[in-house]
């Protein structure tokens, strides 16, 4: 992706457990998928957007 200035980046239902990074550094984290997420982020040429989504077992192993 690329842009210069303020961006709103908007995110509906990701999958349970995500991290989104942008540049390799994480700009959200998820822990449900039935909440919209919305970050705002300041650009400057190009970049690399990534999301990264967990296990469920894992997630949820620590939970009670």
């Amino acid at each position: 992706m690329s842009g210069d200035g303020p961006h709103r980046l908007s995110f509906e239902g990701l999958a349970t457990f995500a991290d989104v990074f942008l540049d390799d550094v994480v700009v959200l984290r998820s822990d449900t998928m039935f909440r919209a997420r919305r970050v705002d982020v300041e650009l400057r040429g190009s970049h690399r957007l990534s999301i990264r989504f967990g296990s469920i077992a894992e997630g949820v192993a620590g939970r009670k």
